[in-house]
């Protein structure tokens, strides 16, 4: 059994932080709770389309640090989605992150519910954030 400490666990995030590359985040408009076994052609499968939309790059990560649970954490700029023209709704259900090889990294259900994108102006945000845990691993 591993046990990783707070250091070890802020130092692995710090790694990957480093070397993340492009990381880009897009939406998805089904009411989907992620799995496991999901791959990204379930999120593009889902993926939003209203006029505007495009998927955004995660950059200006934070230093990553411990939390009250000793979990190393990080966030990123907030991202916003702006929707330009009217068209037919489109509930965003959450967000998907995407490696620059092309892979599903994580996604994540949006805590608020569905959020309706309709009409010209309307937005949506999200404050992207990471945790690596310090569990035991076994």
């Amino acid at each position: 059994m591993l046990q990783v400490s707070t250091d070890g666990v802020v130092s692995m995030l710090t790694t990957l932080v480093d070397n993340w590359g492009s990381i880009h985040a897009g939406l998805y408009v089904s009411a989907h709770i992620p799995l496991y076994s999901d791959t990204l052609a379930v999120y593009q499968a889902m993926e939003a389309t209203f006029p505007g939309y495009a998927r955004q790059p995660l950059v200006n990560w934070l230093v990553p640090g411990p939390d009250a649970e000793g979990n190393a954490v990080t966030f990123a700029d907030l991202l916003t989605w702006r929707q330009t023209a009217p068209a037919v709704v489109q509930d965003v259900y959450g967000v998907f992150m995407v490696s620059p090889a092309g892979d599903l990294l994580w996604a994540e259900v949006n805590p608020n519910g569905s959020t309706p994108m309709q009409f010209a102006g309307d937005t949506f945000s999200h404050f992207p954030q990471f945790a690596l845990g310090a569990s035991v691993f076994s």
